[in-house]
């Protein structure tokens, strides 16, 4: 048996899954009061014995590692480095922007996706992705006044989908064009049948949506 599983605590909500390639054996979300820490471990738990799926049977993790809170931040990256060396999972890291442009992706759709986080301190974490999930810029953190320029610099002459907390910054710079969709939050669940897009290459490292980098607007972050 080769299962995999997803998680993502980073931005105010908890979404965790189980699944193969044919059978979505968890899809678990819910908005969190900051109690993902004490949820986390129990909804997993109890989704591998519901379906007697051994921890050792889970061969990839999906994780999300930030931007975003740091009890939330924590709490995913802890839980997921700690399982992959109980059971040899191997981990594939996305950031928060990554998981929110995944979440929409689909090359049958057409159009750009916009993924913006409050980074607080007046300034937005943001991404642009093609709907097949290429980036269209570097992941970026600008501060509020920098938002317009940033938009004028790539081609948004196209329908737009907008993710994440931080899109309703974006919004009063996209009056007049065509927005299809907006999602505020992932759900892990939508991670599997997208996965060939995610590269195993990126180092499974914790980043905090008040990085020390947010004094430093405009300054392209490491994810």
């Amino acid at each position: 048996m080769s299962v995999s599983m997803a998680i993502d605590c980073t931005n105010g909500n908890l979404t965790c899954a189980i699944f193969d390639q044919d059978i979505i054996y968890l899809d678990h979300y819910e908005a969190t009061a900051g109690d993902s820490a004490e949820r986390l471990a129990p909804i997993i738990q109890d989704g591998l014995q519901h379906h007697h799926i051994k921890p050792e049977n889970i061969d990839n993790i999906i994780s999300v590692a930030g931007p975003g809170g740091f009890s939330g931040v924590r709490t995913g990256t802890s839980f997921v480095t700690g399982f992959a060396a109980v059971t040899g999972a191997k981990i594939h890291a996305l950031s928060s922007l990554e998981a929110l442009a995944l979440s929409i992706a689909d090359p049958e759709k057409g159009g750009l996706i916009l993924c913006a986080l409050n980074a607080k301190r007046a300034s937005l974490y943001f991404q642009a992705f093609t709907v097949d999930f290429v980036s269209v810029t570097e992941p970026l953190l600008l501060q509020l006044s920098e938002i317009e320029e940033t938009l004028k610099s790539i081609s948004i002459d196209r329908p737009l989908y907008l993710a994440g907390h931080g899109a309703d910054f974006l919004k009063p710079h996209l009056k007049g064009h065509d927005i299809i969709t907006e999602i505020a939050a992932t759900r892990a669940s939508l991670f599997g049948p997208k996965a060939r897009y995610i590269s195993s290459e990126k180092p499974h490292m914790p980043i905090y949506l008040r990085a020390p980098d947010a004094a430093y607007p405009k300054k392209k972050f490491t994810l």
